[in-house]
């Protein structure tokens, strides 16, 4: 029997204290009542729980996950080695950065390029465009 407000709970309590042994209407309403607010706790620890839940899926959606391209864009000179590299930091949502790398003996440049929805407003070199595709598979 569901009890949907107080005034069930008072027609609940006149009926079992109608029957006759005082000591079984006393330990039933115990009863209800222990288990009426056991269902009310339940039901604010649901509520916690699913805000909770809530809470951690808004936060996963903002984990961001990296992929790396190591290259060497000097090869066409016959210098250099795979020390390069073109590193994408995304989320879910496909929005982050592209952190690229270029390594010369006499130098390092550094790129840094704004990813939203796996594209960018600037052109991505080959080995950029290649990191953004890991993400895809």
């Amino acid at each position: 029997m569901a009890l949907k407000n107080s005034r069930d709970n008072v027609k609940l309590k006149k009926a079992l204290l109608a029957i006759p042994n005082l000591e079984v209407n006393q330990q039933l309403i115990n009863l209800v009542n222990n288990n009426k607010s056991k269902i009310f706790d339940s039901e604010i620890n649901n509520k916690a729980t699913e805000e909770k839940i809530k809470k951690i899926n808004e936060e996963l959606e903002n984990i961001y996950i990296n992929k790396t391209v190591e290259y060497n864009p000097y090869k066409d000179m016959g210098v250099g080695g795979k020390q390069s590299f073109s590193t994408a930091f995304i989320n879910k949502k496909g929005d982050g950065i592209i952190l690229t790398s270029l390594y010369a003996r006499d130098r390092t440049r550094f790129l840094l390029k704004e990813i939203k929805n796996f594209n960018s407003e600037k052109e991505l070199a080959p080995e950029e465009k290649e990191v953004l595709k890991l993400f895809r598979n």
